[in-house]
């Protein structure tokens, strides 16, 4: 997958940008992240992640940990490492080996991957949001999650935002999503503003 210029450059990038920039038709990503030596990770619908590093991209296969028939979804936690999520699958990356190792399994179902501040992950599978950290592997933090998510992103205050195509946006607060007012049905990009919100 040939990466984007702009894309490339940030360290995580769920499916939004590409819809919110009408990529979507043109590009096989589901997500993208950036490792510090500059290697880029994709996630692809219907198919593996691939990875572009010194102008060679290779799609992984199902002998380097991952499924070859589901969609893929990449993050990199503050740690730098790279995640891939894929239906029933939690792999972590390992440089040494090459190759994607298996550290959890999730439930059946579509996938929605983010990085969370405090080091662990975002997970959202189906309408279930889970929290993922080593040592204490998933914990449910709620089960009423919008259908047709195109984000997660927790901001800096650490509350978790989802926003999805038609159903528009909703914050996590005490173990629930509750919905937040829009102008329109379709949220495609979260982000903190300067003074943090």
């Amino acid at each position: 997958t040939e990466a984007d210029p702009v894309i490339a450059k940030l360290e995580h990038v769920p499916l939004d940008p590409w819809l919110a920039a009408g990529r979507a038709q043109r590009s096989p990503c589901t997500s993208r992240c950036r490792t510090a030596d500059g290697t880029v990770f994709s996630g692809c619908f219907n198919g593996p992640p691939t990875r572009r590093r010194g102008g060679k991209a290779h799609r992984f296969g199902s002998h380097e940990g991952v499924r070859i028939d589901a969609d893929s979804h990449v993050a990199t936690d503050a740690q730098g490492r790279v995640w891939l999520a894929q239906s029933g699958l939690l792999a972590e990356y390992s440089p040494a080996d090459a190759r994607f190792i298996a550290r959890g399994e999730l439930p059946m179902g579509r996938i929605t991957l983010a990085p969370s501040r405090d080091g662990g992950l975002w997970i959202k599978v189906n309408t279930q949001v889970y929290q993922y950290h080593d040592g204490a592997g998933l914990r449910l933090r709620a089960g009423n999650a919008p259908h047709g998510v195109t984000i997660l992103y927790e901001d800096a205050r650490a509350m978790l935002w989802v926003g999805s195509d038609f159903f528009g946006l909703y914050l996590l607060a005490e173990g629930s999503f509750a919905p937040v007012g829009t102008i329109g049905e379709g949220v495609f990009a979260i982000a903190d503003d300067h003074e943090g919100g």
